[in-house]
């Protein structure tokens, strides 16, 4: 486990930090991608044709020798792009103001096409300089239709993307000459994403297998990602992520992601926003030693998601994995099953545990969550799911964790849960044990309940079991100061272990003061060891002033 120091923080200090690292990475891309030249090289898209019979061997061949049809298409343009050393552009002619340009392909042969890989470019779908979007790429009937981003300082903004498979946008090799490099300097903004198919944009590193049946994805580094001002609509009822964000997936190792920004987008889809340190494995290969660090999600409306924001460390038997530096802030969630899932590790693989990874400074302020099931979860291991497999999910921590400031209401379930650990399969055999949350202050907060039959405000547990083991989890440094609790049928439950196969689990709070209760069937419950469980324990270090009313 690495050895982190971590700084408090304050709402005034992240506020001006979240708001430096947002300017200074829009200053990086700005400044990559205009001010090293005066004038970019230019090709202007004028045909919704998908045709290449240009001289794509550069932009200004392109533009002087534009082939039989005497029109540039957009597939041309890209491929003569690849080929231009030095800033450039693709713009559109206005008499495509309002047209839907064909895009992709339902043959293997053509996926490389559909690669951004020269670097230094910039895709602008505005017309008319009024900053929205006036064409469209439309990918109806086509699934090989993704715009893969394989090289550095680019920007796509103001293009209206329809009925893409997957994602319309992501970072993907398709080939083994994509070896180890730094992606740096991504901006995909004012864009439109509409499908009823797929999400909208994936930056991340997920493994594809070489001859030898190896992933051959491995050591890349992402830096200074922005995602803004983009509005996305997908399927709700079946399974899609609006923005992915993940450094490794599926055995992919030791990749690094760092510097994310995802600001300000309008997002209604299955799973607004994914992110993780490593996702998914391959068996018998898995990501290892990867990094998520400087995330963050502000700003952002997400509606009618099942889940609002995921995000975790490490998952399926991924190990050693690290999230950290983590900005949640100033979002509207509305309306969500589940508002935020966060945890340093979920789910175990069938062959091995997900064990030894770590979440640390993360920050969740100044959102509004309404109308939820769950508005946040919050584990060091694990939460609750049936049908897992019979392996592990021991000995993660997830360390100085802040809850401050956010309006949480009209929620049916909870407004926050807290686990050290929750044990969940069928099997019996599963575990989650030695996982451990330490640090974490809830402050500022308002808890409103909707109407329901069993709603609690905040519940927190230090290890909870749904069938197998749930041992020796811990919660510590647990501040909980200044929060309203309003209209539930329990505004706070301080619970030590829950269920049989619960048991050796700590509740350790350094603080409880200045709390508000109004309207509450029952303002605090407090249950060492809950519905079977045996050998728990919470205990109380700091002062606990009395609750207010």
């Amino acid at each position: 486990m690495r050895s982190l120091r971590i700084r408090r923080f304050s709402e005034c200090d992240d506020a001006v930090s979240r708001s430096t690292l947002v300017l200074a990475a829009l200053l990086v891309i700005a400044a990559a991608s205009g001010a090293a030249a005066a004038q970019p090289a230019t090709v202007v898209v004028n045909s919704t044709s998908g045709a290449i019979d240009g001289n794509t061997a550069n932009i200004e061949l392109l533009n002087l020798s534009p082939g039989f049809d005497g029109v540039i298409s957009l597939m041309e343009a890209i491929e003569a792009a690849n080929n231009t050393f030095g800033l450039k552009t693709i713009a559109f002619s206005p008499a495509l103001r309002g047209k839907s340009i064909p895009f992709g392909s339902n043959d293997l042969a053509d996926l490389r096409r559909f690669s951004l890989k020269g670097g230094d470019l910039t895709i602008d779908g505005d017309v008319d300089g009024d900053g929205s979007a006036d064409v469209a790429l439309d990918a109806t009937g086509r699934d090989l239709a993704t715009i893969h981003i394989r090289s550095s300082n680019i920007v796509i903004r103001n293009l209206i993307f329809r009925e893409f498979g997957s994602q319309a946008i992501n970072f993907a090799c398709e080939d083994p000459e994509c070896k180890e490099r730094t992606i740096s300097n991504v901006r995909i903004a004012d864009n439109i994403f509409e499908s009823q198919r797929g999400g909208a944009v994936e930056i991340g590193v997920w493994g594809l297998l070489g001859p030898s049946n190896v992933p051959f994805l491995s050591n890349f580094v992402f830096e200074n990602i922005v995602i803004d001002h983009n509005t996305i609509r997908g399927p709700v009822e079946s399974f899609a992520d609006g923005i992915g964000a993940r450094a490794c997936s599926d055995g992919v190792a030791n990749s690094r992601y760092t510097g994310v920004y995802i600001t300000n987008n309008s997002i209604r889809v299955h799973t607004a926003i994914d992110a993780s340190a490593a996702d998914e494995a391959l068996p018998p290969y898995y990501s290892d030693n990867c990094v998520l660090e400087n995330l963050v999600i502000d700003g952002n409306l997400i509606e009618d998601a099942a889940t609002g924001i995921y995000l975790d460390s490490s998952n399926l038997g991924n190990q050693h994995n690290t999230a950290r530096h983590i900005r949640i802030t100033n979002n509207r969630i509305l309306r969500s099953s589940s508002g935020m899932r966060i945890g340093a590790a979920n789910l175990p693989n069938p062959t091995r545990s997900t064990s030894f990874n770590l979440m640390s400074d993360l920050l969740i302020s100044g959102n509004e969550i309404a109308d939820s099931g769950r508005a946040i979860i919050l584990a060091a291991g694990n939460w609750p799911l049936a049908n897992v497999a019979p392996t592990a999910v021991d000995d993660n921590t997830l360390t100085d964790a802040a809850i401050i400031g956010n309006n949480i209401h009209g929620y049916r379930f909870a407004g926050l849960q807290v686990f050290g650990a929750v044990a969940a399969s069928s099997s019996g055999a599963h575990t989650s044990s030695r996982n451990r949350i330490d640090g974490l202050t809830i402050a500022g907060n308002t808890f409103e309940a909707a109407a329901g039959e069993f709603i609690v405000g905040v519940e927190i547990v230090g290890g909870q079991s749904n069938g197998p083991t749930a041992a020796a989890n811990e919660i510590r440094r647990l501040s909980i100061t200044g929060n309203t609790f309003r209209n539930n049928r329990v505004g706070l439950s301080l619970i030590g272990g829950r269920h049989p196969g619960a048991t050796g689990n700590l509740l350790s709070i350094a603080a409880m003061s200045s709390n508000r209760f109004e309207q509450n069937v029952q303002d605090v419950v407090t249950m060492v060891d809950a519905e079977g469980a045996t050998g728990n324990r919470i205990e109380i270090i700091g002062r606990r002033r009395p609750a207010a009313h």
